[in-house]
This record gives structure tokens, sequence and C-alpha cells, in this order.
């Protein structure tokens, strides 16, 4: 049977229908479930026993080279004004993620003997979408 896998080249982010440029990795988004303890005087063996609460929407890290394009210095301005803002993350596949979210972490990386890079941290509010 031949893979179904696909390559991660090509894979875009938009920040309020913007591209933010020259990416080199995109993590995300990283959902996670709030485990309940629900273990009671009956719990089978003697057992915890869990229901699942609220989710987290996650959150979204990039990370490429700086350039202070448009989609960059967008980003820079949103996170200091504490905006959120629609992220689409857009798979070579066409699928997408589609979420509300504001830049919690802004960073830019300078060595002497190397390109100027960049990262940012997205926290999702709410429920992303997979299409």
């Amino acid at each position: 049977m031949s893979t179904a896998a696909s390559a991660a080249y090509g894979t875009t982010l938009n920040w309020n229908s913007v591209e933010v440029g020259e990416l080199q990795s995109i993590t995300g988004p990283t959902q996670k479930g709030k485990a309940i303890d629900a273990t009671n005087m009956d719990s089978p063996s003697g057992f915890a026993e869990y229901v699942m609460g609220i989710i987290d929407g996650g959150t979204i890290q990039v990370d490429g080279n700086f350039t202070n394009a448009t989609g960059q210095a967008n980003l820079r301005t949103d996170f200091q004004a504490k905006t959120s803002r629609t992220v689409v993350i857009t798979l070579p596949t066409t699928h997408t993620w589609t979420a509300t979210a504001m830049c919690i972490d802004l960073d830019e990386d300078h060595k002497v003997a190397d390109r100027i890079t960049f990262k940012a941290s997205f926290q999702i509010t709410g429920k992303p979408t997979f299409a």
C-alpha cells in the first residue's frame, strides 16, 4: 500500500488575512484536554477514574527568517496592542486550521555569523476549526 503522507513544504500561516512569510516551521495547534478526577468509593478495583473537562484550543508556534515584511510587522503591532486576530494555517493538501488567537510571545535572534530569525507563539481562544 502506498503512503498518504504529505510534505510540509508550501504550508502557510496568515495572520488577519496577511501571510507571515519566510517561515521555516509551524507547530500546532497543540490542543489539550483537562482530565477531571471522578474517583469515588465505588471506583472498580480501587483505580482512579476520570472524565474529560474543558478543552484548551491550544497554541501555535512558528519560526522563520526575520524580514519585517507586512505580515511580520502586523504581528508585532498586534502583539503590542494585545489584539486577537484570525490565524489560518493552510497545508499543501489545501486543508486548513482556522482559529482566533493572540500572539503571546515574540522573539528575534541576532547572531553574528547567522541570519536574523524570529519566533512567535499564539494562544488560541475558543475552538479551532479543521477543514
